[in-house]
């Protein structure tokens, strides 16, 4: 059976039938768990973000966890700036980024940028407060 399109407001999407939907879902799982490797390369990123689009964007992971009746939605564990952000002044920042990724065993995430030089006393408690994680529910963490 093929995906059968579906019109919204906003664009056309091909949307898995359900008696192919836990299967797909469940083999994409395993595939990002288990052969997911660190690299950056484009090609990687390229393949890689094609299934997360489709499990996230195109909502099929969610719609695999309400058919296979679960309660509520997914939970997603993410880097968080926010008690960061409380500490310093949000008109210094001219970027700043919870995401980050994992390259050859070094893990990459929380960066800010501020338009100011950061006294020793400042610096150290950003530092030491490090990237803190946090869980999100699926529609919280795509709204962030």
């Amino acid at each position: 059976m093929s995906a059968v399109d579906t019109i919204s407001p906003r664009r056309i999407r091909a949307v898995l039938p359900k008696d192919q939907l836990l299967n797909i879902v469940a083999a994409d799982l395993r595939y990002l768990r288990e052969e997911w490797d660190e690299t950056i390369e484009d090609d990687s990123l390229r393949r890689r973000s094609t299934v997360l689009r489709r499990l996230l964007v195109q909502n099929e992971l969610q719609r695999a966890w309400k058919e296979k009746g679960f309660p509520e939605e997914p939970r997603i564990i993410s880097s968080t700036l926010t008690p960061l952000l409380q500490k310093l002044p949000l008109e210094k920042i001219l970027f700043a980024s919870a995401g980050g990724a994992q390259h050859r065993g070094v893990q990459m995430r929380g960066l800010i940028a501020v338009n100011y030089a950061m006294g020793h006393a400042e610096l150290e408690a950003v530092r030491a407060q490090g990237v803190p994680e946090e869980q999100f529910g699926l529609r919280a963490f795509e709204d962030r």
